[in-house]
């Protein structure tokens, strides 16, 4: 940056850094773009540039890029201020554990996010081991893909993610419970239940990110169940942005 930017002494070098911050902002910002649409692409060739990998006695499942875009900055772009509770490192790089808490107490079973990164890319992302014994690898894996493939909905202005799982992906496993999300993310953690209507109650669960203060570290999941007592959508909120699962096998 040195050498680019104008003296800022005197009235016309503080006018002109003022003009040229937000136009360097800017192109750091169009690089993190188009290095998650390049990593969205990607996503599109599943088996080619990724690998899910079950979960083993000592980590969680994750999934690995093969060939990694997304950059330490990039994610710290799109984290907005989110840090990692805790950071790992090693002679290639560093692992980053996020931990999430109930929300206010602070208490209780938290829901851990590891990323894995080797000279300065991210080539893994992780989830803590109760996720496969409540849910299976099977089915994470299924999700994941679905996650990543065309029946996801992705716009990166409003941070909104709209997952629709085809009802034939759905079929090949017995419906999630309420037992089951429970086990999953702990009956500590449940705020309160909604009741929408007849047969089709809500769970809030809300989480914070350990060591994040204010809003930024907020985190929430949101499920419904349907008449018969399966789950049938997910929403979940983490910081600006928006995810939602639709199980109801609508298509």
């Amino acid at each position: 940056m040195r050498g680019i930017l104008p003296n800022p002494r005197g009235s016309w070098g503080r006018i002109g850094l003022i003009l040229l911050l937000p136009i360097l902002f800017a192109s750091c910002l169009a690089d993190t773009v188009s290095h998650l649409w390049a990593t969205r692409s990607q996503f599109l060739d599943f088996d080619r540039n990724l690998r899910f990998e079950a979960s083993t006695a000592q980590r969680g499942p994750g999934l690995r890029f093969l060939d990694p875009r997304l950059s330490t900055k990039d994610v710290l772009a799109v984290a907005s201020g989110r840090k990692a509770t805790s950071i790992v490192r090693r002679p290639d790089g560093e692992t980053w554990v996020f931990r999430y808490l109930r929300r206010p107490t602070q208490k209780g079973k938290a829901v851990t996010l590891e990323l894995d990164f080797r000279h300065g890319l991210l080539e893994r992302i992780g989830v803590d081991r109760r996720f496969s014994e409540q849910l299976g690898d099977e089915r994470i894996h299924m999700l994941i893909r679905q996650f990543v493939g065309p029946n996801t909905e992705l716009n990166l202005l409003s941070g909104r993610v709209v997952c629709k799982v085809p009802k034939e992906e759905l079929r090949r496993f017995p419906p999630l419970t309420r037992p089951a999300l429970v086990r999953l993310l702990g009956e500590e953690n449940l705020v309160r239940e909604v009741k929408l209507r007849k047969g089709d109650p809500k769970h809030i669960f809300r989480y914070k990110l350990a060591g994040t203060p204010g809003e930024k570290g907020a985190m929430s999941f949101g499920a419904s169940f349907d008449d018969l007592g399966a789950l049938s959508l997910i929403t979940s909120r983490i910081g600006s942005f928006s995810l939602e699962f639709d199980l109801s096998g609508v298509r």
